[in-house]
């Protein structure tokens, strides 16, 4: 379980990286000011949907490895509870 949420978090932090430098290079240095605040509210709502993928992708595998005891839903926020023994 915690290599999973290891390689996850490795993945979110490289997609960081590479999103948000390239996104506020185009934003300080191409776009005129008054079109700043829709660009950068339009790339954080895409940035929210890829973690919150990645969040449950954490969860899917924790199912798909049989160690999650409830099933995760969309719906209740997949909070796995994971066995101890």
């Amino acid at each position: 379980m915690p290599e999973n949420k290891i390689f996850v978090y490795l993945a979110s932090l490289q997609a960081d990286w590479t999103v948000w430098p390239a996104a506020q290079a185009f934003n300080f240095f191409v776009l005129p000011p008054q079109f700043r605040v829709v660009y950068v509210s339009a790339v954080t709502f895409c940035w929210n949907t890829f973690l919150s993928y990645m969040k449950h992708k954490v969860c899917l595998l924790e199912v798909a490895s049989s160690k999650c005891t409830s099933p995760c839903g969309l719906v209740q926020g997949c909070f796995c509870r994971i066995d101890s023994a």
